[in-house]
This record gives structure tokens, sequence and C-alpha cells, in this order.
């Protein structure tokens, strides 16, 4: 939990470092700190892939409709 999003009273304006520990143990003691899904190795590489995936997609569809201008234009010089 990011220490902005730790409830804090208007009179506890001053953010320091140990002030913020103090906060995290008690919401910790309280078990109001929700917890966090880390994915496992192989749950980031298929993540990975997909993203990789998509990137080739899109260079691709770029290139394709690159390659359709370029022959619209050198089609209209040579008619």
């Amino acid at each position: 939990m990011p220490p902005s999003r730790i409830p804090k009273s208007p009179a506890d304006r001053i953010k320091n470092d140990h002030r913020d520990v103090i906060s995290l143990a008690r919401l910790l003691r309280d078990g109001e700190v929700p917890p966090v899904w880390l994915p496992e190795l192989t749950h980031e590489a298929m993540r990975d892939l997909i993203r990789a995936h998509a990137a080739a997609k899109r260079d691709t569809n770029r290139q394709t409709l690159c390659q359709e201008a370029l022959n619209r234009q050198t089609s209209n010089l040579v008619s």
C-alpha cells in the first residue's frame, strides 16, 4: 500500500518515514492491508509473449499500410 493511501488525520500533516512505518504497522496489526498478488514467472512470460505478439502485429499492419500507400502513389505516377 503506498504511503499516500494511508488514512491520516488532518492534524497529521507532517510526513516522514517514521510516521509512515507506525501507520503501516498499525494497519498490518489490524489486518487492514489488502493482500497483493504477484504473478509467477510463467505468467509473466505469457504476458511478455502476448505483448510481443501485439507489437509484431502492429508493426506488420503499419508496414502493410505503408506498402499500399507507396503502391498507390507509384501507380498514380505511371498512369
